[in-house]
């Protein structure tokens, strides 16, 4: 649920209490299409709810897909860039294939969601899983207004590395 006349405020909406809800985040909709972004783009439009404050009330579907599904032209950049879900470590029966400043970590010889992938950045090493998730609104629509990867809500630093 977001507010209409607030979708790009730094504010966190009167109606959230942000000091006891965990769940208020930000999102950034592809191509800035999100209900009630324009005159034309209501909540109605989208066949979401309105509240009585305002807000549009919309139910959404989550879909995970495949980002890379090859190694070979990629770099650390382009997985940096693009792969934003952490993955606890590769699995056990995984090879590590290398790659132009990363290593994959393939299972079953072929690079899918069960692919993740191990990057050095700032002295850490991260591991990204090769999926991204898309939030979209369940509309008749199409296309239907989405973002993609919802936030994590813990950092990939510890606190103390932003002194």
């Amino acid at each position: 649920m977001h507010g209409i006349d607030t979708g790009n405020s730094d504010t966190v909406p009167y109606h959230v209490n942000s000091e006891h809800t965990l769940n208020w985040f930000r999102v950034y909709w592809n191509d800035g299409d999100y209900p009630g972004s324009s005159s034309s783009n209501t909540c109605a439009a989208r066949n979401c709810g309105e509240t009585e404050d305002g807000n549009c009330l919309c139910t959404t579907t989550v879909a995970e897909s495949v980002v890379f599904d090859n190694i070979n032209p990629l770099s650390k950049i382009d997985v940096l860039s693009q792969l934003f879900i952490g993955a606890t470590g590769p699995q056990n029966f995984s090879v590590p294939s290398p790659g132009d400043g990363f290593i994959a970590h393939i299972v079953a010889n072929a690079v899918d969601a069960s692919t993740v992938f191990e990057v050095q950045d700032n002295g850490k090493t991260f591991f990204l899983k090769n999926i991204k998730s898309t939030v979209k609104l369940s509309t008749d629509n199409i296309p239907a207004p989405s973002f993609r990867n919802p936030p994590h809500f813990m950092s990939k630093y510890l606190s103390s590395d932003h002194h």
